[in-house]
């Protein structure tokens, strides 16, 4: 089961199942890109941005994964800004 969050439409998507319900996702540094939130293996939850190498956490629960990623998020952002960088752009992932 993996869960996409869309930074356009901000409806999430659970896989294996045909229920769609809307979130309201509290982390606006990363409004503008699709989150990925998984169960994982152990028991754990795993965000991720598809769109930037690295940008990836874990949690014990769904929140705390978000919160981390909200971190990694930040701290990656900052990198690329020290750099003169610009952040990669939005990847768009389908849902079966």
């Amino acid at each position: 089961m993996r869960l996409v969050l869309s930074p356009l439409s901000q409806i999430c998507h659970y896989e294996g199942m045909s229920k769609q319900f809307q979130l309201r996702f509290a982390m606006s540094s990363l409004k503008s890109y699709t989150v990925v939130l998984r169960p994982d293996d152990n028991g754990t939850f795993v965000a991720y941005v598809p769109a930037i190498a690295g940008c990836h956490a874990w949690g014990r629960t769904m929140e705390e994964a978000q919160a981390e990623l909200a971190y990694v998020f930040e701290m990656i952002r900052d990198e690329y800004q020290e750099a003169g960088r610009e952040l990669p752009k939005d990847v768009e992932l389908s849902v079966p």
